[in-house]
């Protein structure tokens, strides 16, 4: 059994080693905060999803659209039992497909 960090009088024996350390393994040293593996976490999906386009990875998109398109939005979301954003990601997955647009999106790459 190891001693205790506070003990310095009693010696340590030869041949026992030393307990290891409970925990995540620091990678910088010290453990790392909620917000710094959040943080490092994205950055590994983007990473992953820059390398690999099937795998798929949400990103924040604020659009402005006029308020006819809005109700048009909303009306499709309702009729098909989804959000907003659902439907609106839905549309324009399919717009992209029926204009062949991942096509010409890999080209560029």
């Amino acid at each position: 059994m190891a001693k205790q960090p506070q003990d310095l009088q009693t010696a340590e024996l030869p041949g026992i080693p030393e307990a290891k350390r409970r925990g995540r393994v620091p990678i910088n040293g010290k453990a790392m905060t909620a917000a710094e593996r959040k943080a490092r976490s994205r950055l590994n999906q983007q990473m992953i999803a820059a390398k690999d386009f099937s795998k798929p990875f949400k990103v924040p998109v604020s659009v402005e659209v006029d308020l006819s398109c809005s109700g048009f939005l909303r009306q499709i979301a309702k009729d098909q039992g989804l959000t907003i954003a659902s439907a609106f990601e839905l549309m324009v997955s399919e717009y992209v497909t029926s204009h062949k647009i991942e096509k010409r999106f890999d080209e560029l790459l």
